[in-house]
């Protein structure tokens, strides 16, 4: 709703100055030098004014295009009255450095529209913009949103270098893109935004663990070459088959890994079919992603029984629960799991999970 009602507004404003325009083009570009933000005749009101004045048609459709591009996720994230306040910051911010740096007068929304972009980049960082084009042919593409970003922050950078006075205040966007990037950062280090799949921070730590279940595949595989002249066959073919799965893992296929892991539980059975924390975690998220509920109950329970004291048993435990209740027609292994997740201390999300569970299986939450 922020997000309609900002581009509402700024329609509206253009709207009017138009009309104004039509009657008495002095006095609109009067309101225009008003609203807009200067080094050299600096007001304070401008940080807003400016935000919401634009130079002709082509300059508010494009950024009106792009805050309705951006603006309703991260409103969903920051919440209305929290992305209002971002909004505005950021298009303060960025009107403020450019005062700092330029003497040029500035108006757009584009500084504020940079810092929410900025934002987009660290919360939804593994989403994709699906974007119109016409060069040579005429389609629809789907862009990474990391690329596309990218290509705006680059543009601004080094336009004035290789182009020199493109009439663009290259200096509000890039504070716009720096302040809405390390703000949304700073917010979910911190914990007052929930880490998501998709966000900057989260694709990170993944990418580590990925390198981390690399190194632990090759110094698997060395320690196997040493012990290969002692080893039993039996043996060898076990090690062969983990590494196998932390191979894929480690490549991020977790599709490959999880019929390798199917393969290891047929060829060795549950007990061996335990691997490190993370390999085993991510193992059998997936599995219980594509639907695999018996393979993936099993995973659990290797989990549980080889990680008891883990700062996730409890949510493993629960998702063990879902699958025997709705899934394994298990209702009282169920019941018992759901229990102990709500007795080892759940989020407030998970503890409404359980409750429902438990009231589908006929029993007082």
């Amino acid at each position: 709703m922020v997000t309609v009602g900002l581009i509402a507004i700024n329609v509206g404003v253009f709207v009017a100055l138009s009309a104004i325009a039509q009657r008495d083009p002095a006095r609109a570009e009067h309101l225009k030098r008003l609203g807009a933000v200067w080094g050299s005749d600096f007001h304070a009101y401008a940080l807003v004014t400016s935000a919401f004045l634009h130079a002709g048609w082509m300059h508010i459709l494009f950024n009106m295009l792009f805050l309705w591009v951006f603006g309703p996720n991260v409103e969903d994230k920051l919440g209305r009255l929290g992305f209002l306040a971002f909004y505005l910051l950021g298009g303060a911010v960025s009107g403020g450095l450019h005062a700092a740096f330029s003497a040029h007068p500035a108006i757009g929304a584009s500084g504020a529209i940079a810092a929410v972009t900025g934002a987009y980049l660290v919360l939804f960082l593994n989403t994709h913009i699906r974007c119109f084009f016409f060069f040579f042919l005429i389609g629809i593409v789907d862009i990474p949103a990391l690329w596309f970003i990218a290509f705006s922050v680059a543009w601004d950078f080094f336009s004035p270098a290789l182009f020199g006075n493109t009439g663009v205040a290259h200096i509000a966007h890039i504070a716009g893109y720096t302040f809405g990037f390390c703000t949304a950062l700073a917010l979910v280090k911190i914990g007052v935004l929930q880490r998501e799949p998709f966000d900057l921070l989260t694709m990170l730590r993944q990418s580590r663990r990925r390198a981390e279940m690399r190194e632990a595949y090759r110094m698997s595989q060395r320690d196997q070459e040493r012990r290969m002249s002692t080893s039993d066959p039996e043996q060898e073919r076990l090690a062969l088959d983990r590494a196998g799965v932390l191979e894929a893992i480690g490549d991020g296929d977790l599709d490959r890994a999880a019929g390798a892991y199917r393969d290891l539980l047929s060829e060795h059975g549950a007990e061996a079919a335990l691997l490190s924390r993370d390999s085993q975690y991510a193992i059998a998220n997936h599995l219980f992603q594509m639907g695999d509920h018996n393979t993936a109950s099993t995973a659990y329970e290797r989990f549980i029984a080889g990680y008891p004291g883990d700062r996730e048993i409890a949510h493993v435990k629960l998702l063990l629960g879902l699958l025997n209740a709705r899934y394994l027609n298990d209702p009282i292994r169920a019941e018992r799991l759901v229990r102990e997740a709500l007795d080892s201390g759940i989020s407030p999300d998970q503890r409404a999970i359980a409750r429902d569970l438990l009231r589908e299986l006929g029993v007082e939450a």
